[in-house]
């Protein structure tokens, strides 16, 4: 018996010859092709023909430096596209492979694919290389193709993620498969069958279940359908550590000192189940455990991440790419549902994701730059510096360490009466796990309002959001202010006092506190009502003169102008005139003594005083009374009136402007100095 092993398609004559039987191949190059054929000595006969081939591929020496990752683009495409062959005579390279004997190969090929109607247009990157079935005149046939074999040991949780593109009204099936014994026996990974569309589809696997095995390959088999309308391709296959998120945070509420308290979990308060499948987190995910598995848990948490190539600020919600709820221990830690490991999200590899932190009741927070990964593994720790929350939203609550804002009982992403009035005051004198219990001791009580709301009211969150319908929240990128939005006619309104004090171009609008200094101005200032921020700024906004409202740099955000007398007029024709009552439906209720009840009586800023002519704001517009700054600097009015400025002048010296009295349902016009203080609403572009 004699035999011979050469390259595929190479002529056997005058190749390596052996005559030994069983026979034993030896001096073979790792991870290449090779095809054995055979012939008998007959003596006298002579030799016979050549028989063969069996073709076969050597093994590799195992990969185990991760990530691994092929996108094919180095690969040969000068190799004709194959139809139907069934020896596995397509030559792949870096040890991947195709299985002979089948119906047809995989290919390795550029741009569109020669059929319409499917296959891809391109690869996933764009003008690279992908592999795929040529289902051409190969109907109901099937094409297997290897990967090399790999070793996980180096991996804690290894993941394979590919992408794959399966279009035509006539695709059979994508499936893939595993094998840890050389292929002795195969465990199924995945399968999918039918059109996909005309794009390309990511798929993570988590291969978790074979962390530590030795020797693993992959097997990727395509079945085509009844006719040519059935190209399947392959692209970007990645080996890698499941994504892990190493997060630190602290929530005020229960910082104590160093670390949290965990007197939820000692109650045996904690839902078993993650509570932020409601408004406004609507998130689906399925996180549960038959008992809270660590003593030192204090809540669970929700993180989100988001993914953009902009600034921070255009990492809004359109950009979230994945979620997940775990649990939050007493150090900080962020964990997994065992209570121990770090949380895993299903991602590729990227240098653009900002997370995102929320909790029930604290402001959530976005990192202020993107998360940067090593080995698998994004570590972001916000405790440290104020600056590493975007825009420093969150506040120190220990010296040199920082923390969640507590106090927003409604999870609206604002700390205001209404957290106070409907959730405090209804929940106070109760135990439970509640939005109210601020601090998290597990009950509602005058410490929660006192220590926590009372400090934090008028904080908001800081986190980008898209604004894409009037009554949405809009965020002003320049001070991060959160505005209430209100649609009346056709016109889309601030539903709050502006208290910017940046121009749109980022500078500073000058700030002037003395009432000679005010009093000599005929250039853009502003100030806060009596010179006091912490009292008035959150409830009342800006007070401007009427030189800023019209400056070139633009005092309203991008998008939004400070309206035309005209303007002013449409929202007072659209409700019905200027006459009361029509003055009280454009003022907030709130009111003291106000006969409405509830939220709208109260004697706590924002408000208005007490009268007969009583807020309704029937249209959501909330006109707050923030008094003014006469032009020699004197403050008054602050509970009493408003002015708000339009952009139309009267003379020189002299501007229109809107106003409301609290002892008239009137909406007032009239001229006044320019260098008066008044408020400002911004109306969206039209």
């Amino acid at each position: 018996m004699g035999y011979a092993w050469v390259s595929p398609g190479v002529d056997p004559l005058g190749a390596t010859i052996g005559v030994s039987s069983p026979i034993t191949l030896t001096l073979l190059i790792p991870c290449t092709h090779y095809q054995v054929y055979v012939q008998d000595d007959c003596a006298s006969d002579g030799l016979s023909d050549w028989i063969g081939p069996l073709t076969f591929q050597t093994a590799n020496q195992f990969y185990y430096t991760y990530p691994y990752e092929q996108n094919f683009d180095s690969w040969n495409t000068s190799i004709p596209v194959t139809f139907c062959n069934e020896d596995g005579s397509v030559t792949l390279e870096d040890c991947w492979w195709n299985l002979g004997g089948e119906g047809f190969d995989w290919d390795v090929y550029s741009g569109s694919t020669s059929s319409g109607l499917t296959g891809p247009y391109d690869d996933v990157s764009g003008g690279g290389n992908y592999i795929y079935t040529e289902a051409s005149e190969c109907f109901g046939a099937t094409a297997s193709v290897f990967s090399p074999v790999f070793n996980f040991t180096p991996l804690s949780e290894p993941e394979l993620s590919f992408y794959y593109h399966m279009r035509g009204m006539t695709v059979g099936s994508l499936s893939v498969d595993i094998t840890t014994d050389g292929g002795t026996t195969w465990d199924s990974l995945w399968s999918l069958s039918g059109h996909q569309g005309i794009i390309w589809f990511q798929e993570m696997l988590s291969l978790l279940a074979y962390t530590d095995e030795t020797s693993v390959q992959f097997r990727f088999t395509g079945l085509t359908g009844p006719s040519y309308l059935s190209d399947m391709a392959l692209d970007q296959v990645q080996i890698r550590e499941t994504p892990i998120m190493d997060v630190k945070v602290f929530l005020e509420g229960p910082f104590a000192g160093t670390e949290m308290t965990t007197e939820l979990n000692e109650a045996g308060l904690i839902p078993l189940v993650q509570p932020y499948g409601s408004e406004p987190w609507y998130y689906p995910g399925s996180e549960n455990v038959l008992s809270i598995p660590n003593a030192d848990i204090v809540d669970w948490v929700l993180l989100e991440i988001r993914e953009t190539t902009g600034d921070p600020i255009t990492a809004i919600p359109d950009s979230i790419v994945d979620r997940k709820a775990a649990f939050l221990l007493n150090n900080g830690q962020v964990v997994g549902m065992d209570g121990e490991s770090l949380a895993t999200f299903n991602l590729i590899a990227s240098d653009n994701y900002y997370l995102v932190l929320w909790h029930r009741n604290h402001l959530a927070i976005m990192s202020s730059v993107p998360l940067v990964e090593s080995q698998g593994v994004y570590t972001y720790d916000f405790t440290d510096q104020p600056s590493k929350a975007y825009a420093e939203g969150q506040k120190e609550i220990a010296p040199g360490i920082f923390g969640m804002i507590s106090g927003d009982c409604d999870a609206n992403g604002k700390i205001e009466v209404e957290d106070k009035n409907l959730c405090w005051t209804v929940e106070a004198g109760k135990m439970g796990y509640m939005p109210g219990d601020w601090n998290l001791n597990a009950q509602v009580n005058h410490p929660d309002k006192n220590d926590i709301w009372v400090e934090n009211f008028g904080h908001s969150t800081m986190i980008p959001e898209a604004f894409e319908n009037c009554g949405d929240k809009f965020l002003d990128t320049r001070d991060n202010q959160l505005y209430n939005t209100v649609l009346i006619g056709n016109q889309c309104w601030m539903a709050e006092n502006l208290a910017a004090t940046k121009y749109n171009d980022g500078t500073d609008i000058p700030l002037v506190t003395g009432n000679s200094a005010w009093e000599a101005l005929s250039t853009p200032a502003y100030c806060w009502y009596d010179n006091n921020e912490s009292t008035y700024g959150a409830a009342y906004g800006v007070l401007y003169n009427w030189y800023t409202t019209v400056a070139d740099n633009g005092l309203c955000p991008a998008g939004w102008h400070l309206p035309t007398d005209a303007e002013w007029t449409t929202l007072t024709d659209h409700i019905g005139g200027t006459s009361s009552p029509f003055g009280n439906e454009l003022k907030s209720c709130r009111q003291v003594n106000s006969p409405q009840g509830g939220s709208c009586n109260t004697t706590e800023h924002p408000r208005w005083n007490e009268s007969s002519e009583n807020g309704t704001d029937d249209y959501g517009f909330s006109g707050f009374p923030g008094g003014q700054r006469n032009y020699a600097g004197n403050f008054s009015g602050v509970g009493e009136y408003l002015h708000w400025w339009s952009s139309t002048g009267y003379s020189t010296y002299r501007g229109w402007c809107r106003y409301l009295n609290y002892n008239s349902g009137n909406i007032g016009a009239t001229d006044k100095s320019k260098r008066d203080g008044f408020s400002v609403r911004c109306l969206k572009d039209e």
